[in-house]
């Protein structure tokens, strides 16, 4: 009973059940189709949509690479240009830094040379001082030799023989009277009034500038053989044999060898204020007023001021040169005092030989004196 009960009861519950189920196989089998269509059409248009979306993804990447590349590429190539500008514009201001580098030591060089060499660096007026020192120098060369030569060209020089000295003496005269006649030798009559009176015995005019061939030139060769003293009588061939003749040549060279230093001296003296050169300016000038050319240009003129103002605008090259020069000036004058000295040593050298035979002289007549009264 119970087995039945439990049966019918568990066919009652299942009739629901199949109704369900007999309902949904036929919704199923009308729906599913319908779903099934769908399906595929959804599945068909997914497909589709994905394929677009793939393709239209993939070119995309494509289109992105190649304008990431191309953007790369770009980048690169101005990376590279902007580095070769860098290493050009480098280049080209190295080169600018070098150019300037020595333009810079070029124009430092010009201004060291237009310094060193230029108005500024040359000292004073430098082509005027080097034709001056040449001349100057040339000048004293001159001198020496035209005082060697001036040596004898006196009427009564050194050494000098006649065979008649009375002539000698009148003619002496005679041109005293001519060139250089005195106020007082016009008042007695015996001549008239010279421009240059006594101007054979004027000593001052040796040491006063004149030109050749002029009437002082001739009074200061007068003045020479004046001091000199009258030449002395030559002796004829047989005469000059004797023992006497001898002794007379003897004491005749003795008395010219004393009277060399003295005769040179003067002839010195007179040659160097003789005006027989030319200075720069194409001016006669004689030696010694050369040396106080030189002298005047730093002390004492016009030029001097000249000198002094130049001397401002000096570099310290124009400052050493112009020091050398005033040295080189200084030297020369040494030089100048040196040779003199010499001369005076010469002269002296003859004053006292002279003096020993006057001494000797004397002492021998005392001798012969004293002897003959024994």
């Amino acid at each position: 009973m119970k087995s039945i009960k439990l049966l019918i009861t568990t066919s009652l519950l299942a009739i629901p059940f199949y109704e369900a189920n007999a309902n949904a196989n036929l919704q199923y089998e009308v729906v599913s189709p319908q779903f099934q269509s769908q399906v595929q059409t959804l599945s068909a248009t997914m497909t589709t949509n994905f394929a677009t979306t793939q393709a239209n993804l993939l070119y995309a990447i494509q289109e992105n690479t190649r304008q990431i590349s191309s953007a790369i590429s770009v980048a690169v190539t101005q990376s590279s240009a902007g580095a070769t500008q860098v290493i050009d514009a480098r280049k080209i201001a190295a080169q600018g830094l070098a150019t300037a580098i020595q333009a810079i030591g070029q124009q430092d060089k010009i201004i060291d040379t237009v310094l060193s060499y230029g108005s500024t660096g040359q000292g004073y007026n430098t082509c005027k001082v080097l034709v001056g020192n040449a001349t100057l120098s040339n000048g004293k060369n001159e001198s020496q030799k035209l005082a060697a030569k001036m040596v004898n060209n006196t009427s009564t020089g050194t050494g000098r023989l006649v065979h008649d000295i009375n002539q000698v003496n009148k003619e002496t005269i005679q041109r005293h009277r001519e060139l250089f006649c005195t106020a007082e030798e016009a008042a007695k009559g015996l001549c008239t009034v010279s421009k240059l009176a006594g101007g054979d015995t004027n000593a001052a005019l040796l040491f006063q500038p004149a030109k050749t061939n002029s009437l002082e030139a001739e009074a200061r060769r007068s003045l020479r053989g004046n001091i000199l003293g009258a030449p002395d009588v030559a002796l004829n061939s047989v005469n000059g044999m004797t023992p006497r003749g001898q002794q007379y040549l003897f004491a005749l060279n003795r008395k010219t060898a004393l009277q060399a230093f003295p005769a040179y001296s003067l002839a010195s003296i007179d040659a160097a204020n003789l005006q027989t050169i030319k200075n720069e300016n194409g001016e006669l000038r004689s030696p010694n007023q050369m040396i106080d050319d030189v002298i005047g240009r730093y002390y004492g003129t016009e030029e001097a001021k000249k000198w002094q103002a130049t001397m401002m605008n000096q570099s310290t090259r124009g400052l050493l040169v112009e020091m050398a020069r005033q040295k080189g000036a200084n030297i020369w004058l040494l030089n100048e005092d040196y040779e003199r000295g010499l001369r005076l040593e010469g002269n002296l050298a003859s004053l006292l030989l002279i003096s020993a035979d006057e001494a000797n002289s004397k002492t021998k007549k005392s001798y012969q004196s004293i002897a003959g009264r024994s």
